[in-house]
């Protein structure tokens, strides 16, 4: 009965962590159900804020819109921003930088 209670917990626990996660809070718990509260738990904690998917969606899609020099430049500096504010890793940013130029 004990294992039973805080199996349930630790699925509670996964979705409170997972709710503003790109896996959400309804799939942070049933992963932790049928697996384990530890795997919701650790996937929750690597799962992408969604605030930052959010973001990144409202830069990058201009960006496939225009193609002017201004707007290259526009995109570039929008990228770097993101970049100094840790919402994209170095590597994204590269790739972003290498296709604007292209």
């Amino acid at each position: 009965m004990g294992f039973f209670f805080f199996w349930i917990i630790g699925c509670i626990v996964a979705a409170l962590i997972g709710q503003n996660k790109t896996i959400g809070a309804t799939g942070s718990f049933f992963l932790s159900l049928f697996l384990s509260p530890i795997i919701g738990i650790i996937v929750a904690l690597v799962s992408q804020d969604q605030v930052v998917v959010d973001l990144q969606k409202k830069v990058i899609a201009p960006t496939y819109n225009n193609n002017s020099s201004e707007s290259i430049a526009g995109e570039l500096q929008k990228f770097k921003d993101l970049l100094d504010q840790g919402a994209i890793s170095e590597k994204e940013y590269e790739n972003q930088k290498q296709r604007l130029l292209d």
